[in-house]
Order: C-alpha cells, then sequence, then structure tokens
C-alpha cells in the first residue's frame, strides 16, 4: 500500500541526518514502528535504505527491530 507511506519521510530522514548527525537509526524505528505505519513499513524501510544515510550496522539494527510480516 504504497500510499500509506507518510509522504516524504525518507527524504526527511536525509534532510535531518545526512550531514552524519546523530539519531540516524531511532528517527526510522520511530517511524517504522508507528502504528499508523503498520500497513507501510516494507515500502517505508526499502525508502529509507535508498535513501543511503544508515551505515550497514544500522540496517541490520533496523531490520533486526522491525518485524514484517
Amino acid at each position: 500500500m504504497r500510499d500509506s507511506v507518510a509522504m516524504g519521510a525518507a527524504s526527511l530522514l536525509t534532510k535531518h541526518h545526512g550531514q552524519g548527525q546523530g539519531g540516524a537509526l531511532v528517527t526510522p524505528l520511530l517511524l517504522c514502528t508507528c502504528r499508523r505505519s503498520e500497513l507501510c513499513t516494507g515500502a517505508l524501510i526499502k525508502d529509507v535504505v535508498d535513501e543511503g544515510v544508515l551505515s550497514k550496522e544500522d540496517r541490520d539494527r533496523l531490520a533486526a527491530a522491525v518485524p514484517l510480516g
């Protein structure tokens, strides 16, 4: 349900954390565990990963913390 992805949520991640600012993992964790995002978590994670802000370690932590399905 792609239309349910918060418009620009992943690009906001880059805006706020794209220069190495802290919290780059906390923000997508909050977004992906929010009940309002529950129907589009997979698409939201894909968008966040595609932004390229998260390190491999942070991507692994995100994958481990957010249940899909």
